[in-house]
């Protein structure tokens, strides 16, 4: 997978594409650009390995971030109990989010990385 740079994750609201490091995700066979019915952006605590050559995300636990699908950004929450369990999306107010039949792409980003929308 492609890392994420300075600039931050990009996401195509209207066209449902993702990039970092200013590029889109491509088919490596076709070199046709990827596009997601729904792409989450999941912000965690993010701790670099002592040697410097690994990021680690915690996963577990819960944490904000957003959600992009059907032409719409919403803010959601994100919940997790262990690694072996799926991740919980709700709203603001714990309502579940049902995704959009297709494609979904999951970013997960540590707290600091900033998120633009097109």
């Amino acid at each position: 997978g492609q890392g994420i740079g300075a600039e931050g994750l990009v996401i195509g609201v209207q066209t449902g594409y993702y990039s970092g490091n200013l590029r889109n995700v491509v088919d490596g066979n076709t070199g046709t650009t990827l596009s997601f019915e729904n792409v989450i952006a999941l912000y965690t605590d993010q701790t670099r390995s002592t040697d410097g050559t690994h990021e680690f995300f915690d996963t577990i636990g819960s944490g904000e971030g957003y959600l992009a699908m059907n032409g719409k950004i919403i803010p959601i929450l994100w919940s997790r109990e262990s690694l072996r369990s799926p991740f919980i999306y709700t709203n603001g107010d714990g309502t579940p989010i049902s995704l959009s039949v297709g494609n979904s792409y999951v970013a997960i980003v540590g707290t600091k990385t900033p998120i633009s929308y097109k």
